[in-house]
């Protein structure tokens, strides 16, 4: 009969904690949510590509020229020169040229029109450090702000200069909790 009633009890004991609140979270496991969900929906900056026939002629557009010869010897762009009209000693020669997009920039190619594309200039990684803040709303809720730090792509020379003013953005997290899926980023 004892032996009945310490199995009965210790069953009851495993019973009470295990339908206790699983609705407690740490700082580890809110990064942890985050991660995931940005492991499954990356963040990212993007900025417009323009190709086709493109005309380089001024000082301006000879350095963009330049960022799409980089462009097209990492494989990421074709460059085929149309028409070149040389000046012998003279600042107003002018390059004509056809400019495509290689499969290799398919990844990095949001849209696509005519003669533009959106493409990712800077996508964005979780910092090695902790959460900059975490707060826990309720028991099923909380919120959590991460910095996220910009890592360039092949595409970054042609971002605005707006979007090279900081190495990192903080960005804040609603995080939710249900009994099926556990914590997870609201959106």
């Amino acid at each position: 009969m004892r032996k009945l009633l310490f199995l009965f009890c210790l069953l009851a004991l495993f019973a009470a904690t295990g339908c206790a609140d699983k609705a407690v979270i740490s700082e580890s496991d809110a990064a942890d949510a985050v991660t995931d969900y940005l492991a499954r929906n990356p963040e990212y900056e993007t900025s417009r590509f323009d190709y086709g026939e493109m005309k380089f002629s001024s000082k301006k557009e000879r350095e963009m020229l330049k960022i799409y010869q980089d462009l097209a010897a990492g494989g990421l762009v074709e460059l085929k020169p149309l028409e070149q009209k040389k000046k012998f000693l003279s600042k107003d020669s002018a390059y004509t040229y056809l400019v495509s997009l290689t499969d290799e920039a398919r990844p990095l190619v949001m849209e696509q029109a005519r003669d533009r594309a959106t493409v990712r200039v800077f996508q964005y990684q979780l910092a090695d450090d902790k959460p900059v803040s975490f707060k826990n709303v309720s028991s099923s809720r909380a919120e959590v702000t991460l910095s996220l730090k910009k890592v360039p792509t092949p595409f970054a020379p042609i971002a605005d200069s707006k979007a090279l003013n900081s190495t990192f953005v903080n960005k804040t997290y609603k995080l939710r909790f249900s009994k099926d899926n556990g914590w997870s980023v609201k959106k």
